[in-house]
């Protein structure tokens, strides 16, 4: 039992008629800043509504479903419902690839202090005192060039330490920074993103969050053993934010630029656990749990027509009909005036002038402000880092991958399902009856194997019909299409690749042509890698570079240890650097192939080739590397001592200062006048003695 297409697109303009008056419902408030952040919400809310119906395409396409409206012309035409899997592979693929350059053991980000063009003026005195004190040490008046030299070696030699320090404090600030990241779930958070980058129009990560934690650590007891002490200690957290759940202002391209909403689901436990917390109005939440006590509607105006839908895209549950049901909240980022904040409750301490804007973080449940804080960003940046797969020039939401090939798909659903069908139709022969000439009381429905026909009449006997050549059974064979069909298939399936820049050959498809040599592979690999490089790119400036820029900031407004602090710039090392190393390794195997004869060994010598062996295997992620490397230094330096030690001795015969055996007489140019060395150092001796 089904409805036709018209019926279904009917009974959903109804429904969004319905909602749309539900939403329009004015949601009553009692203060300035819960009446300010509702009109907001309400804006932002209506501005997305286009994007919402985007993202639920998306995440049915790669679910491998069709639209309610699609399905049902589908089987109102009768036939297959299949649908090709083809987005879902493509994205699969896409992230597979993405997460193999962040999820490896290299760290995709680093620190390097920023260049010193010139010397503070604390650190130039040092150098004019360290002149000044060379000057009073010298024999003599030394020359102005002696002083340029002396300054400008002064110079140097500061620098360096300044360098060096900063290079310390860096790496120091890089591990700080690791750990910090890795205890938030940052590399978790980042795969999650990862996801939705190649299905949606965007992907949100969200943090640092400052979050109480609790964590324990092994203490030594008074008995030697050891013993986990529970502590509370405050984290920065990160999380992946739903696309569904955020709402950025209307026309704005980055969360900077405007308010922004985060939709949070919440309940009696977590609201109540907000109780005491700095930031927090403990009045507001005892009204939000008395109204939810009382049975009032904390959804009502926030929810909107695709919501089931996209908690199935997502597996979410929605605690409805549970004990501890679903309150939905706003978390909203923008600016207000200072005196709705005083109006609110916050202290008049952190408003120097009510009548500045002040940018807040708040939440709001219902018609209730539960929480209100000053954004303690000092530019007053918001916590949230946006990517898309394809960005929209002006557009705050690109393009995922399952929108780029929308039309394409669709083609390769309607080619399938018709082999699908011209497959099932086509399998074996279709049957003809006559009714006219049939036997009454005949079965026909069915065509069963070794069935006997029971005729009635002579004209019949044996399917030869009568003498008009009416014949009462007819057996005949459907065309098959499938090689024709299966030729479209494939040709959308290429054209599915080329759109969305993920070839076949990049997962695993076996690939006829330039693809059958193991360098014809690398170069195809090569040219598709291209896009997916250019997406890291992006992903390597606008979420891994602005979160851990985010948590540097914090650690050096915030920690106590300041010998991690200095001036730092964060580097990435996504798919760029992935490519220079593994262009690196090949040039490191060429240069090891090609100077391994007589003349360029000759000119390099032991200790240049060991050099260049330690630098291939350090670029090597061979395990049990850390072994070679100090077999290598050990064999050089053993060199190192003979080589030594046979320039002494070759030294020492040169100058005549080599020890000669006792009692043994020299002629005037210092070689042995007689015994077995005689020939040995005067050759033209040698035909005498031979």
């Amino acid at each position: 039992m089904f409805v036709g297409a018209a019926q279904v697109e009917a009974e959903r303009a109804k429904a969004l008629n319905a909602q749309s008056a539900l939403l329009a419902m004015p949601v009553a408030t009692h203060t300035p800043l819960s009446g300010h952040i509702n009109s907001c919400w309400i804006d932002a809310r209506d501005a997305k509504r286009p994007v919402q119906a985007r993202m639920l395409q998306c995440a049915k396409m790669r679910r491998g479903e069709y639209d309610a409206g699609v399905l049902s012309a589908i089987k109102e035409f009768g036939g297959s419902e299949h649908y090709f899997p083809s987005i879902n592979i493509k994205c699969i693929a896409a992230a597979a690839y993405i997460l193999d350059i962040y999820l490896s053991d290299d760290r995709p980000w680093g620190l390097d202090p920023t260049p010193i063009p010139d010397l503070p003026p604390d650190l130039l005195i040092q150098v004019v005192q360290r002149v000044q004190q060379e000057i009073l040490l010298s024999d003599g008046v030394p020359s102005d060039d002696d002083i340029s030299a002396m300054d400008e070696r002064a110079t140097k030699e500061v620098l360096a330490a300044l360098k060096k320090d900063a290079d310390e404090r860096a790496r120091k600030m890089e591990r700080k920074i690791d750990d910090t990241l890795k205890e938030g779930g940052w590399v978790h958070a980042l795969a999650e993103v990862i996801n939705d980058l190649v299905t949606y129009p965007a992907a949100i990560l969200k943090g640092p969050v400052l979050r109480m934690r609790p964590n324990f650590e092994w203490v030594k007891d008074e008995t030697g053993g050891y013993a986990p002490v529970v502590h509370p200690g405050l984290c920065l957290d990160w999380d992946r934010v739903s696309p569904f759940d955020f709402y950025p202002q209307r026309n704005i391209k980055h969360p900077d630029d405007g308010y922004v909403f985060e939709r949070l689901r919440l309940n009696r436990r977590k609201i109540t656990e907000m109780k005491g917390v700095p930031g927090y109005n403990d009045a507001e939440i005892d009204a939000v749990l008395d109204e939810s006590q009382a049975g009032g509607s904390l959804r009502s105006g926030w929810i909107w027509d695709g919501e089931a839908e996209a908690n199935e895209a997502e597996e979410r549950d929605t605690l409805e009909g549970t004990a501890d049901g679903l309150i939905d909240g706003l978390e909203f980022w923008g600016s207000v005036p200072g005196q709705w904040l005083l109006d609110w409750g916050m202290d008049a301490k952190k408003i120097a002038d009510p009548r500045k804007e002040y940018p807040i973080t708040a939440i709001l449940v219902g018609k209730h402000v539960i929480r209100a804080a000053i954004n303690p960003h000092p530019l007053g940046q918001k916590i949230y880092h946006v990517e898309s797969w394809s960005k929209i020039p002006g557009s705050f939401w690109g393009q995922g991958i399952p929108e780029q090939v929308v039309a394409l798909v669709s083609l390769l659903n309607v080619a399938v399902r018709a082999l699908a069908n011209n497959i099932a139709i086509a399998s074996g022969p279709q049957v003809g009856i006559d009714v006219a000439v049939a036997p009454a009381g005949m079965e026909y429905d069915q065509v069963i194997p070794w069935r006997v026909w029971k005729l009635n009449s002579a004209e019949q006997a044996g399917m030869g019909g009568s003498d008009n050549g009416r014949l009462p059974i007819v057996f005949f064979q459907p065309q098959m299409q499938a090689e024709v069909l299966l030729g479209v298939i494939n040709s959308f399936i290429r054209f599915i690749d080329e759109y969305t820049g993920i070839p076949g050959y990049t997962h695993g498809v076996a690939q006829s042509g330039g693809g059958d040599t193991a360098s014809g592979q690398a170069m195809l690999m090569n040219a598709a890698g291209r896009i997916i490089k250019n997406i890291t790119a992006k992903i390597d400036s606008n979420l891994v570079a602005s979160s851990v820029r985010r948590v540097w900031e914090y650690l050096m407004q915030y920690h106590a240890d300041h010998s991690i602090k200095g001036d730092s710039k964060i580097v990435t090392h996504g798919a760029s650097a992935v490519a220079v190393k593994e262009q690196q390794l090949i040039r490191m195997q060429e240069l090891l192939d090609r100077t391994r004869n007589d003349v360029d060994l000759s000119i390099m010598g032991a200790e240049a080739r060991g050099e260049l062996l330690k630098a291939v295997f350090k670029a090597h992620p061979i395990p049990g590397v850390e072994k070679i490397i100090p077999i290598i230094e050990k064999n050089l330096e053993m060199q190192e001592q003979q080589q030594a030690a046979m320039q002494a001795i070759a030294g020492q015969r040169k100058t005549g200062n080599l020890d000669q055996p006792q009692g043994q007489a020299l002629d005037a140019a210092g070689n042995p006048a007689g015994g077995t060395d005689v020939t040995l150092f005067n050759p033209e001796r040698q035909g005498a003695v031979a």
